[in-house]
């Protein structure tokens, strides 16, 4: 599995050892970690039926073993990618762990290395830290440096009072001219023609499937949001409750917008995180006009989108949706909700090809094809 020295092993984590695993994540990554409390959502989020390449019988993480002791771990959400039409096994990867005296030891390249034996033709990360960017570039990935951010103020005034607790460096003055270059007012009734607005489905089925395969998958790249995905990502999701709207001519879909209602922690506001958004350019004004609409029903403080495509969330742009562009002498907008924090938060991602696919693919950060959303990896998870 790797060219660890014997003293080290790294292994697949075998069903009897998930116990192990989340004592392991509560005490080393973070007391009371989602993943350490709540094994439906782990075994969910790392579930090896959806692995094809390796025998796991428990969760799809790969564990660093010394001395009988874990001391390292490399989560793995298996998803399949898509690549302008061609579909390839990969990973997101998430949750790269090491204990201090395994680091010194360079537990996080020999997981690294280990993802890498697998042989997969994609792997994807969201969410890494500087260290880790390091190494990924060190081993070939490309590097994201930040998924691109578009938020919508929807109250001005709680949208204002967040800001405050939130920017205590800055004064009143600099919070409020923010706030207002970000609000806009709720926008005209867009009038949808022949095309009709569903709610989302409760199942996912060969319709979306013909409309992904035809019309989207051949111009993206990314995970390959068929419906088998689509129904594990959201509809089935144990924890997450996703709203959302469809687009429709005839019987024939032409869109989709996915998104969850976050409630701040110990706060009374609301945010909207959009996290899919999903449309042919015919239908693209109306189904943003349906999540402007959406928001404002539900009476949100903000609404938020991360998305590595500018050309595929411009349409948002035309209902209030701005592009942040973090810089240090503004206020920020509040990204991390539970609990409320303040400061720029920027979500740095990380792309490896197989050598032969890169061949023929090329690099793919920058393209406008790319298409990563926050609900891609585990960023978009319960805390």
């Amino acid at each position: 599995m790797s060219d660890s020295p014997a003293s080290m092993s790294i292994i697949p984590c075998a069903a009897e050892q998930t116990a192990a695993l989340r004592r392991f994540i509560d005490e080393h990554w973070r007391r009371g970690h989602i993943l350490s409390r709540d094994e439906e959502l782990l075994r969910w989020q790392y579930d090896p039926r959806r692995f094809d390449r390796e025998p796991f019988t428990g969760p799809t993480v790969l564990l660093a073993w010394e001395e009988q002791k874990i001391v390292g771990m490399q989560a793995m959400i298996p998803v399949r990618f898509n690549l302008l039409g061609r579909v390839v096994a990969g990973v997101w990867l998430s949750n790269l762990l090491g204990i201090p005296q395994a680091r010194s030891k360079g537990v996080g390249l020999k997981l690294l290395w280990a993802v890498r034996a697998l042989k997969l033709d994609a792997v994807f990360d969201l969410g890494i830290n500087d260290t880790v960017q390091k190494l990924f570039a060190g081993l070939g990935y490309e590097i994201i440096e930040e998924l691109p951010r578009w938020v919508a103020v929807l109250q001005a005034e709680k949208m204002t009072r967040l800001m405050m607790d939130t920017n205590p460096h800055h004064d009143l003055a600099a919070v409020v001219r923010r706030v207002q270059e970000m609000y806009t007012p709720p926008s005209r009734r867009v009038e949808a023609g022949d095309l009709i607005l569903e709610p989302l489905p409760n199942c996912f089925d060969e319709a979306w499937e013909v409309f992904w395969r035809s019309i989207l998958a051949p111009v993206l790249i990314g995970t390959d949001r068929g419906y088998d995905y689509l129904n594990w990502r959201y509809i089935s999701h144990p924890r997450y409750r996703y709203e959302g709207v469809v687009v429709r001519r005839a019987q024939q879909y032409q869109g989709l917008a996915i998104w969850r209602i976050e409630q701040i922690r110990e706060r009374p506001e609301q945010v909207m995180r959009l996290v899919e958004f999903l449309a042919t350019n015919e239908s693209a004004g109306v189904l943003a006009a349906a999540v402007r609409r959406a928001a404002d029903e539900q009476r949100v403080v903000y609404a938020d989108y991360y998305c590595s495509s500018l050309r595929l969330a411009s349409p948002l742009e035309q209902v209030g949706f701005h592009r942040m562009i973090a810089a240090a002498d503004q206020p920020a907008i509040p990204t991390r909700l539970q609990p409320l924090e303040g400061g720029h938060f920027r979500m740095t991602g990380a792309l490896r090809l197989s050598k032969t696919v890169q061949v023929e693919m090329g690099p793919l950060v920058g393209r406008p094809e790319l298409y990563i959303t926050k609900s891609d990896g585990d960023m978009d998870r319960p805390n």
